[in-house]
């Protein structure tokens, strides 16, 4: 979905869409959504995804603060560049590259 055209906020019910055979959000690894004209917070059950390991939302418009520590332990790349984030930079686990 990189520079697809695809704009607006995440929406939230985007994490019911657990039977979707090609966009199954309970096992997804890599989430690449960069440079897709995002607005609105990073919701929170992106942070709880258990097996996600690639976080990619750069580029986009996305607002608000990062949760005080991300602790997902299969999360191991995150690129959050070219947003407008605020607050500080959040802890991560070690071995986790951000």
């Amino acid at each position: 979905m990189v520079a697809s055209g695809l704009e607006g906020p995440i929406p939230s019910s985007i994490s019911a869409l657990e039977t979707l055979t090609d966009f199954n959000i309970t096992g997804l690894s890599r989430l690449l959504l960069r440079d897709c004209n995002l607005s609105g917070e990073i919701p929170s059950y992106i942070w709880e995804m258990s097996k996600l390991r690639v976080l990619d939302l750069s580029f986009n418009k996305l607002r608000g603060e990062l949760p005080g520590a991300v602790t997902t332990e299969t999360l191991v790349f995150i690129f959050l560049t070219g947003n407008l984030l605020t607050g500080n930079i959040p802890m991560f686990r070690k071995g986790m590259t951000v």
